[in-house]
């Protein structure tokens, strides 16, 4: 009985884990950007990245490295591409899939900012242009229940020439999906890892 509490109370605590969102905070702008990772009570800044590990990253030694290989070429590239463009696309289909399917939901989305050309009605095609563009994006989201909600604060400015844009995303996903792409991505990342390899030991025989 005791055992079965036990498994009860493992599958209660991994089933919390899943359960809760992991959230991503993206900001950009003219004056700022940061991405910012929460997990429950948790809070991770992953960029910009702090005054600390920039100084201990720019304090580590670069090694030569002495062992001399033949010098890649275009044939190289040719070559490779030939043997693993079916497992990229592989990879880049089932990763996509998952990702859109289940994977991370923007739950919010602000882009905002002014701009402006010369000509007043440049800026009138300009704004035209861009609002279509926008919105069409947007619209694609919401559809595929990948947006939640969404702010466009766009204003055209017909007196001067500039531009200054800023965007605010939350993205959020799970777990359990985070788990899933990881190892869709470790899974084909190995087999292009193989297929690389196999091509540069018969590249540099050859």
């Amino acid at each position: 009985m005791r055992a079965l509490y036990v498994l009860l109370t493992i599958s209660a605590i991994l089933g919390l884990i899943a359960y809760i969102p992991i959230r991503i905070q993206i900001s950009v702008n003219a004056d700022e950007k940061s991405v910012i990772l929460k997990y429950a009570f948790l809070k991770m800044i992953l960029y910009p990245p702090s005054e600390k590990k920039s100084a201990e990253k720019s304090a580590v030694p670069k090694e030569n490295n002495e062992k001399k290989e033949k010098k890649l070429g275009f044939d190289f590239a040719i070559g490779l591409w030939g043997k693993c463009k079916n497992e990229v696309f592989l990879f880049l289909s089932k990763f996509t899939s998952y990702l859109v399917k289940h994977g991370i939901k923007i739950y919010e989305l602000n882009i905002s900012g002014y701009f402006g050309v010369v000509d007043p009605a440049y800026t009138g095609m300009l704004c035209g242009a861009i609002y279509s563009a926008v919105y069409n994006f947007i619209g694609k989201l919401t559809a595929k229940g990948i947006l939640k909600k969404y702010g466009v604060n766009l204003t055209p400015d017909f007196d001067n020439e500039c531009l200054k844009l800023g965007v605010y995303a939350e993205l959020r996903t799970r777990f359990l999906h985070c788990i899933i792409l990881l190892t869709i991505a470790l899974k084909h990342g190995l087999r292009l890892l193989k297929i690389y390899r196999k091509r540069r030991k018969e590249y540099n025989n050859g």
